[in-house]
Order: structure tokens, then C-alpha cells, then sequence
């Protein structure tokens, strides 16, 4: 049985615009996928799994000066050769794709409805010929990725949507075209647990039924192990392993295999330590937030919140998709309004206005939720790394400078980093970006919306461990927004678990984790040990 897709001692080189320097992305690949089957790629940011999805319709911008070398072979035509027209046709039709970032992926300017169509008519005219075919086509394949309520949204655009949503249209418009093959970039990274435990059980019963293929990209090694057949491992371009996922999970060979699987996040905190927090005393708390209430387009988000973080001490809230986590945040960030008290450091926050508050900002900094939004694609990062100490007035631009080479080693990125842009790096590198970036202020607390969604294990578990050092070292607070409760296990003393803006439970993190009482935190611990 010949493969469908084969690639073979594929090599990646790009180029300056000049030819003077090059930058190997891909070392002799080879690798197989046969139709019916899942093959998931999984390696750090910036080892070449998107280059190499990419490569493969040929989708790398002409500015990057691509140079390959072996084959593409799909269904034995080689994809790096042939002719545009055939690639064309080839995209969408036979191998559809679903790009790692939803938000710079869809079209701002189209509708839900105007987007799904487009592709629908763009690959299976013929068939759909008739509007009642063609919006019969519409509702079937998104009631396949689970998109609920999808009438009411047909006019909505990418911004209205939420971070589930805009990943199920993306799913959607992937498999509009019946695809034999699809590349699926880091499908699930934002998504809470539960959303995630659906959307990847409805790929698989979708790749099950229809027969498609699949090439699963991810840095999630624990999570691929649930739906695919074969695992390669790709480092720095090369691909160090291969085989059977019971192989590979539980007798890896390679060195970086086995990194890996040691970099999955175990309890870091000192519970403790920190025994004065789980009796939490009002009066020294860093944050005290009371009764806070959101109503936005007369819809109430949150209802009544109430909990306090104390110097030292990581507050960890959870919750699925829509549930009000990062309206939250923003609320105590002064960033929408609301209603209730939040108190920091006795300070009642809606009553400062103007400079006191701008000055009382540089204390509590929040590392947002959209990495593309969160930086200036016109500032380099050595610009957007210095503006906030430039703005506070803080140090000489000599002390400046070293604070930023101080920060880019903690967080492990290179120094010629501050050269770089914002489109320049990998998604793991900008979420660094954002942390050192906020870090550099020497806050007493900070907001951190989904702060390791994008990096691969190895990096998460670098960035954790920082945060933990940073926090018994100067005593920072957290608020740690996240779906992952791995992350939640790793740092958080405390857990609040939020659903449609209500407060169904909190406690300590090991009771939470361990004995749940409300029946919602019992499904999300489900499927959670499901994705661990």
C-alpha cells in the first residue's frame, strides 16, 4: 500500500533578500502518512513543525527566500515541482489545513456566513449549485465541529467569536472541501480542557468516518498519544525520532524524547510556606477584590465575585471557554468597567483617575491573553522591552540596557532578540516577550491571561519555574487565568473555579484538584486527567 503523502530527505533553507546569509529550517525529513492514518508531529516552538506543514502547499511567504531540496510526494506527484495551477487545486480540495492562530488567520472584515460559503462554492461548486444545497452544506459540516447556536451567528465576524468558536469555524472551513488530508497546526493550544477533549474526540471521529488523513501538529506530547497513530519527534529541524505513540511514550530512545516527557510540570510551590495564606487575613491582603459585577451591552458577565491574593501567594482561576475568566482579569486590570471594590494594597482602584492611577498601573502589570494584539508590530522587541521603563522613568538607559540582557537570559531568548520584530518570532517567543516585558517594571502583582497556551512543554516548564523563583524571591502575587491544570497543579495555592460568570467553587489547590464538590469542577478535573 503505497503512502498518500511521503516526504523525503526534505531539506529547508532560507535565504536574505541578498542570498549572503542563510538559516537551515529543515534537515533530511522523511516521513509518511498513509490514508485513514494520524501522524502527529510534535516538538518546541520554533523546531520546524509549522515550516514544515507549511512547505507542504507551498504556502511560505516569497520574502523568506525558500530553497528545498528531496520531495513532497502527494498521491506520487511531487508538490515542490509541479505546476501552480495543480498546487491550487490542490489546497483546500486534497489538503486542507487549520493555521495555528485563528485570530490573524480568518478574514476581520468577513462574516462567519460569507467566510464558510466562500470556501463551500470555492471547492464543491458543482455540487453545490442551489442556495438551499449550499446552506444544507453550511449548518452540516458546522454541526460536525459542534458549533451550537450557529444560526444565531451566521453574521457574526472573528471578533465577536469567541477563542472556541473562531477554532471550530477554522475547523469548519478545513474540512469544507472533503479534504484527503489534513494539517492540523496546533488546533487546540488556546482552547480550556474540555473544548479541547471535544474538538480533538470530533477530529478523530471525523478522520474515522470520512477517511481522511491527518498530520497532527503540536508540542502537547501527553495530548497526541489520544488520537494518533504514529509520533515523530522534530529538534532544531531534524527529526531524532519516530514510531508507534507506545513506543515513543513509554520506552522513548532519544535523549530530547525523554527531555521531554521530564519537562511535564510537577508541584512547584511549598504549600508550606505560605501557611499564613490558607488562613487569608483581609487586612493584609495585597488584592481584595469585593462583590465585582460586569454588565456589558446590558448582558451581565460576572456575578458577585469575591477573593483576595496576598503577597506571595498564586490565586489560580479556571473555567471553560466564555465562563468570564478573562473579563475578570481585565475588571481588576481598570481596563473595562464594573461594579463592587477592588482594593490594592488598601487602595480602592475606581477612585484613582489619570496620573495616580497610571503610577499605581506599574505595580500590578497584566501579560494578556492574544500575543499578536499584546505587541507593537511596529516596535522592535528591544523598543517594546524599554518603553515601559522609559515611561516610568525608571533607572539610567545604561541600567535600562542591562536589565533587558538580565531578562532575556531568565527567559532564555537570545540577546540579538531586541533586533527582532514581532512577526520575526514563533509564538513561544513572544509569550517570553510579554512576561519579561512586565517583569521589567517590578510589579507586586501580576494578571497572567492563559501565560503558557503557546509554549511547548520544555519552555513552559522554563517559564514556571521562573515565576515560582521570581515569587518566593521578591514575594510577587499572581492571578494565573488558565485552562491548563497542569499549570494550575505546578504554581497555584489557591483555585477559583468560575462557570458563566459565577463563582461554583474555590479552595485550596489540592482540594480542588483532588476532591472536587460542585458537579461542574468534577467534569472539568475529568477532562483534564484526560488531556495529562
Amino acid at each position: 500500500m503505497s503512502p498518500l503523502l511521503s516526504i523525503r530527505d526534505l531539506s529547508l533553507t532560507l535565504y536574505s533578500h541578498q542570498g549572503k546569509d542563510k538559516k537551515e529550517i529543515l534537515h533530511h525529513i522523511s516521513l509518511e502518512i498513509f490514508s485513514g492514518q494520524t501522524v502527529a508531529l510534535v516538538g518546541e516552538s520554533g523546531s520546524g513543525k509549522s515550516m514544515l506543514g507549511l512547505s507542504i502547499l507551498g504556502l511560505l511567504p516569497k520574502s523568506l527566500h525558500a530553497s528545498y531540496k528531496g520531495q513532497i510526494l502527494f498521491k506520487g506527484s511531487d508538490l515542490l515541482t509541479c505546476a501552480k495551477s495543480t498546487l491550487y487545486n490542490v489546497r483546500g480540495r486534497h489538503i486542507g489545513m487549520i493555521f495555528q492562530e485563528p485570530s490573524s488567520a480568518l478574514n476581520p472584515l468577513k462574516s462567519l456566513k460569507t467566510a464558510l460559503q466562500e470556501v463551500l462554492l470555492l471547492h464543491r461548486n458543482q455540487e453545490l449549485r442551489h442556495p438551499q444545497d449550499l446552506e444544507a452544506a453550511m449548518f452540516d459540516v458546522l454541526d460536525k465541529v459542534g458549533f451550537s447556536h450557529a444560526k444565531h451567528k451566521l453574521d457574526a465576524y472573528p471578533h465577536q467569536l469567541s477563542g472556541g468558536q473562531k477554532q471550530r469555524l477554522m475547523i469548519a472551513m478545513a474540512l469544507s472541501g472533503k479534504p484527503d488530508l489534513l494539517i492540523a497546526d496546533e488546533p487546540t493550544t488556546a482552547l480550556d480542557v474540555t473544548l479541547q477533549k471535544e474538538l480533538l474526540l470530533r477530529l478523530k471521529h471525523i478522520q474515522e468516518t470520512q477517511g481522511m488523513s491527518m498530520l497532527f501538529i503540536s508540542h502537547n506530547l501527553p495530548l497526541v498519544r489520544h488520537i494518533s497513530h504514529y509520533i515523530g519527534i522534530l529538534k532544531e529541524g531534524h527529526l531524532v525520532e519516530q514510531g508507534q505513540p507506545h513506543k515513543i511514550l513509554t520506552a522513548p530512545q532519544d535523549p530530547y524524547t525523554k527531555k521531554l516527557w521530564s519537562s511535564i510540570p510537577k508541584r512547584w510551590v511549598s504549600d508550606q510556606v505560605l501557611g499564613q495564606i490558607h488562613e487569608p487575613d483581609a487586612s493584609k491582603a495585597l488584592l481584595h477584590v469585593k462583590d465585582l459585577e460586569v454588565t456589558l451591552k446590558n448582558n451581565k458577565i460576572l456575578h458577585s465575585i469575591n477573593f483576595q491574593v496576598q503577597a506571595g501567594q498564586t490565586v489560580s482561576v479556571v473555567g471553560e471557554s466564555g465562563s468570564g475568566k478573562s473579563t475578570l482579569a481585565l475588571a481588576i486590570a481598570q481596563l473595562i468597567p464594573y461594579s463592587g471594590k477592588v482594593l490594592f494594597q488598601d487602595k480602592i482602584l475606581a477612585s484613582l483617575r489619570g496620573e495616580p492611577l497610571r503610577q499605581e498601573r506599574r505595580h500590578f502589570q497584566m501579560i494578556f491573553q492574544d500575543l499578536f494584539s499584546a505587541l507593537n508590530p511596529r516596535m522592535s522587541v528591544g523598543e517594546s522591552l524599554m518603553e515601559g521603563m522609559r515611561n516610568y522613568k525608571l533607572w539610567s538607559l545604561e541600567e535600562r540596557k542591562i536589565r533587558i540582557q538580565n531578562i532575556l537570559s531568565q527567559v532564555e531568548l537570545a540577546q540579538d532578540t531586541v533586533y527582532r520584530y514581532p512577526h520575526q518570532l514563533s509564538g513561544g517567543q513572544r509569550q517570553r516577550i510579554c512576561i519579561a516585558r512586565s517583569l521589567l517594571l517590578e510589579p507586586k502583582l501580576l494578571i497572567l491571561d492563559e501565560p503558557t497556551s503557546a509554549l511547548d512543554v520544555t519552555v513552559q516548564k522554563e517559564i514556571l519555574q521562573l515565576l515560582v523563583a521570581l515569587q518566593e524571591r521578591i514575594f510577587l502575587g499572581y492571578i494565573v487565568i488558565t485552562h491548563d491544570l497542569k499549570v494550575v497543579e505546578s504554581i497555584a495555592h489557591h483555585v477559583i473555579v468560575l462557570k458563566s460568570g459565577r463563582m461554583v467553587e474555590q479552595g485550596s489547590t489540592m482540594e480542588i484538584l483532588k476532591n472536587p464538590k460542585d458537579p461542574y469542577t468534577q467534569s472539568l478535573m475529568e477532562s483534564a486527567r484526560w488531556a495529562m
